[in-house]
């Protein structure tokens, strides 16, 4: 199997983007810390300012990179 890595960056509105298959979920203490508290509010404030890395899916796109800053930005 032959794997490419194409680097490109696009706007992608969050509702066309799952979370990976493959990495487990968040767990609930996690997403209670006060260090993701303070990610969300600061994604409130000045957006995602670090891209997601991701892949394209059947359903659309699947992250690969950043699950955290996604949940994150799923709550602001």
């Amino acid at each position: 199997m032959t794997s490419s890595i194409i680097e490109e960056s696009k706007d992608i509105p969050l509702s066309k983007i799952q979370p990976s298959r493959s990495e487990h979920a968040l767990r609930s203490a996690d997403l209670m810390s006060e260090d993701f508290g303070n990610l969300v509010l600061s994604i409130k404030g000045m957006g995602l300012l670090e891209p997601l890395g991701v892949m394209k899916s059947a359903e659309g796109y699947e992250v690969v990179v950043g699950t955290r800053r996604y949940e994150a930005a799923l709550v602001a």
